[in-house]
C-alpha cells in the first residue's frame, strides 16, 4: 500500500506506485483522511496489504507530531497489525530519531529509509523494490498468506462436501409439513325463549333442556359457537319429519359460523310457531369445526319432497356418528379436516353469559346462555312436549 503524507506528495506517490506495479508488485494506492482513527475501509486495506510504503517530504514530517493527523493514525494502525512500513524520503526529508517520535511510531526507524531522487526516478523505484523483495519478514508473511489461502481453499472444499451431503436432509426437514396447532374441544353456548299468549297479552317462558309448548307458542333459540366452524339447528317431529331452523338459506356453506357471534334460530324474529299439526319431538343444536355432509344435504333440500323416513335417517346417522366426546373413536387421534388435533386439556373460548332476544312484536327476553362442550363437534337436544291449553 502506497500513501502520501500530504497533498503535495500525491503525484509522487502515484508515480512510485506505478513504478512498483511495472515491476510486478500489487499496489493499493491510498490517501489518509483526517482524524485520529483510520476509516474502516482504510483499516481493511492495511490488513490486506503486505507492505506499507509512506512517501515523506520535509513539509509533511511535521504532521507526525499531530495526534489527530490521518497519516499518523494509519502508521500507528499498520504497526499495530505487524505490517512492514518502509519510509520513502524525498530530498531534504529525514526520519526523526526514535526518541523524537511518539511511542506508537517508533518502529518507523526499524526499517532503513529509501532515498528517493525525483531526477532518477526509475533507479529510486528499483531500490525501493529491492528493499521490499529482500525483507525476510515480507517473505515470511507472503508464505503465510499463501498458506492461509491454501487453508481457505481446503476449508471451502470441505464445506462443499459437507453441504453436498447435509443440505438434502436439511432441506427435507425444513420443507417437511409442520405439526398443526392443537384446537380445544368445540363448544356452543345456547339459550332460548317461548313467546306465549296469556290473558290477552303475552308472557316469556325460558327454554331449558325440556320444554312444554302450547298451540300458538312462538320459539326462538340463540347460540354462540366457541370457534369458527359450522352449525345446524334441526327439529324432528314425532313422525320423523325434519325441519331445518338454521341455516335459513338452502345453499351449501350457509352453515358457516364465527367464534363468539350470536346466531338465532329461526332468523325470522316472528319465531317458530307450535300448532297441533306441527310440534316437534326434539330440537337439536349441532355445531363443530367441520361441515356435516348429511346436514348440508338436509339444508340444501329443505323443501325436498323426499320421504320423511329418509330425512330422519340422515339426521339419526349424523347424531350417531358425531365425534362429540360421547361416541368412541377407536383410540384414534381426533383431528379436524385441516389436520388440527383436538386437545381435550385445552379450554374452549368463553361465551358471553347472556343475550337479549327480541320478537317481532317488540317483546324482549334476556336469555342466560348455557355452555355445552363436545369434542370435534357438539350436540344439544331440547326435548319438546305439546300440551293443550
Amino acid at each position: 500500500m502506497v500513501i502520501a503524507a500530504g497533498p503535495e506528495d500525491r503525484d509522487l506517490a502515484d508515480r512510485v506506485g506505478a513504478g512498483l506495479q511495472n515491476l510486478g508488485f500489487f499496489v493499493a494506492p491510498g490517501e489518509p483522511a483526517a482524524g485520529p482513527v483510520p476509516r474502516p475501509a482504510r483499516q481493511l486495506a492495511i490488513d490486506e496489504a503486505a507492505d506499507f510504503v509512506c512517501v515523506l517530504s520535509p513539509a509533511a514530517l511535521g504532521r507526525l507530531a499531530n495526534p489527530d493527523d490521518g497519516l499518523r493514525a494509519e502508521l500507528a494502525y499498520a504497526f499495530s497489525r505487524q505490517r512492514v512500513v518502509v519510509p520513502v524520503c524525498l530530498p531534504g526529508a529525514v526520519v526523526p530519531p526514535e526518541a523524537h517520535l511518539a511511542p506508537e511510531l517508533r518502529r518507523l526507524t526499524s526499517v532503513p529509509a529509501v532515498r528517493f531522487d525525483p531526477t532518477r526516478e526509475r533507479e529510486s523505484v528499483s531500490r525501493l523494490a529491492h528493499c521490499l523483495s529482500s525483507d525476510a519478514e515480507v517473505e515470511d508473511r507472503t508464505l503465510n498468506r499463501r498458506a492461509r489461502a491454501g487453508a481457505w481453499a481446503v476449508g471451502l472444499i470441505a464445506l462443499f462436501v459437507v453441504l453436498y451431503f447435509a443440505v438434502p436432509p436439511l432441506f427435507r426437514i425444513a420443507t417437511a409439513p409442520r405439526p398443526k396447532a392443537a384446537f380445544p374441544p368445540f363448544a356452543v353456548a345456547w339459550g332460548g325463549a317461548v313467546l306465549r299468549p296469556a290473558d290477552g297479552g303475552v308472557s316469556v317462558v325460558p327454554v331449558a333442556g325440556r320444554l312444554e309448548v302450547h298451540d300458538g307458542d312462538r320459539l326462538r333459540i340463540a347460540f354462540v359457537p366457541s370457534a369458527d366452524g359450522h352449525a345446524y339447528v334441526v327439529s324432528r317431529a314425532p313422525d320423523g319429519g325434519i325441519d331445518m331452523l338454521f341455516p335459513g338459506e338452502a345453499i351449501r356453506g350457509a352453515s358457516r359460523v364465527e367464534a363468539g357471534r350470536v346466531y338465532w334460530a329461526p332468523a325470522d324474529a316472528t319465531g317458530w310457531e307450535a300448532t297441533a299439526a306441527v310440534t316437534p319431538a326434539s330440537i337439536f343444536i349441532i355445531a363443530g369445526y367441520d361441515p356435516l355432509e348429511n346436514l348440508e344435504e338436509l339444508a340444501e333440500d329443505a323443501d325436498s319432497a323426499g320421504s320423511s323416513s329418509a330425512r330422519s335417517e340422515l339426521l339419526a346417522s349424523t347424531l350417531e356418528g358425531l365425534i362429540d366426546g360421547r361416541h368412541g373413536t377407536g383410540g384414534r387421534p381426533i383431528r379436524t379436516r385441516g389436520g388440527h388435533p383436538i386437545a381435550p386439556w385445552l379450554s374452549p373460548a368463553s361465551a358471553p353469559p347472556g343475550a337479549t332476544l327480541t320478537f317481532a312484536d317488540g317483546t324482549r327476553a334476556d336469555l342466560r346462555l348455557v355452555p355445552h362442550t363436545g369434542s370435534l363437534s357438539t350436540a344439544v337436544e331440547i326435548q319438546i312436549e305439546r300440551r293443550s291449553r
